[in-house]
């Protein structure tokens, strides 16, 4: 469990009160090799938005920023056999209602790709820093 607080990142109304406590439990963990593995979803981003007051139909994530974040948390804490991968959240072009699902099958592929690419990163930091991963 990693635990913190921070100042809560910008909302729709974007009127902070104070910092918010964020407590995670890591996703994954590998207790042979120590590392833990944290995956950031949109409910993880809810987190740390903090209670603001403001209620909106309409909203936005940024999950790279929640994954920066909980990167240098990490840090911080001397946990550096952890990584964080957030989900790349893509846009369905809904232009034309008689090919929105295809356009979603689009966006879901894309992200897919985009998750990947931030896998392959890490798996070529490991490589070039000689860390194996038992």
């Amino acid at each position: 469990t990693l635990s913190f607080e921070v100042l809560p990142i910008a909302t729709e109304c974007d009127k902070p009160k104070g910092k918010v406590k964020i407590e995670l439990k890591m996703d994954a963990y590998n207790s042979n090799s120590k590392w833990a593995i944290q995956f950031i979803t949109p409910n993880d981003y809810d987190n740390f938005k903090g209670d603001d007051g403001c209620f909106s139909t309409a909203t936005s994530f940024n999950l790279k920023h929640a994954a920066e974040i909980i990167n240098e948390e990490l840090k911080k804490q001397k946990k550096t056999n952890a990584v964080v991968f957030y989900d790349p959240i893509t846009l369905v072009e809904s232009d034309d209602w008689d090919k929105y699902d295809a356009n979603i099958e689009l966006a879901q592929n894309e992200a897919k790709k985009l998750l990947l690419a931030q896998v392959d990163d890490f798996i070529k930091w490991l490589k070039t820093n000689n860390i194996t991963i038992e």
